[in-house]
């Protein structure tokens, strides 16, 4: 039902943390494949990826051009999701998403409609709060999530923008229009940078 689209670059514990969240999406049935787009890592992230069982695309690309190629070698699902590996989704995100692209289908609006999720850091603090209010702000006034969000989507439309757009532009922005985009309950958890 659901790719999952990593873009990663020496992320390897976060990435850790990252997949474990995904594994009740696996068990119920949700998660068909993940695939790990790999910035030519010095770190473990590779081993990371190919312990949990995920397909790696290695380019050393930035991050779009990555997210693009991953796409285009998406197999199993008919969904994209794609994540952060700073992000773990929250328990339970996985009924959620299925119910999201289970409605939206019988709808018939699975190629117009996206999907993200609710900001949160792992975390609480007060820099943090204020932070994460501004991004809600800006995502419900001006239809702007941030990368930490998510971003899911059916994959023709993303094959069909990528065809006409010919690869040259930013698939992301492009699949995001505020009035075909849901924020669902679920929240996507930052894992906070310490120095």
């Amino acid at each position: 039902m659901l790719s999952v689209i990593i873009p990663t670059q020496n992320n390897e514990l976060a990435l850790a943390r990252c997949l474990a969240a995904l594994v009740p999406g696996a068990v119920d049935g949700v998660v068909a494949e993940v695939i790990v787009a790999d910035r030519c890592s010095s770190d473990g992230t590779a081993q990371v990826a190919d312990a949990a069982g995920c397909r790696i695309v290695s380019q050393d690309t930035p991050r779009q051009a990555r997210v693009e190629a991953a796409l285009a070698v998406v197999e199993r699902g008919t969904w994209v999701l794609v994540l952060e590996p700073t992000v773990a989704l929250e328990p339970g995100w996985q009924r959620e998403v299925g119910s999201f692209i289970d409605g939206t289908e019988r709808a018939g609006r699975s190629e117009e409609q996206r999907a993200v999720f609710r900001f949160a850091f792992d975390e609480f603090a007060r820099p943090k709060r204020i932070s994460q209010a501004v991004v809600a702000v800006r995502g419900h006034l001006l239809g702007m999530p941030v990368p930490e969000q998510g971003l899911l989507a059916h994959r023709t439309a993303a094959h069909r923008l990528l065809a006409r757009e010919g690869g040259g532009m930013a698939l992301i922005g492009a699949l995001l229009g505020w009035r075909k985009l849901s924020v669902l309950r679920s929240r996507a958890l930052v894992q906070p940078q310490h120095s």
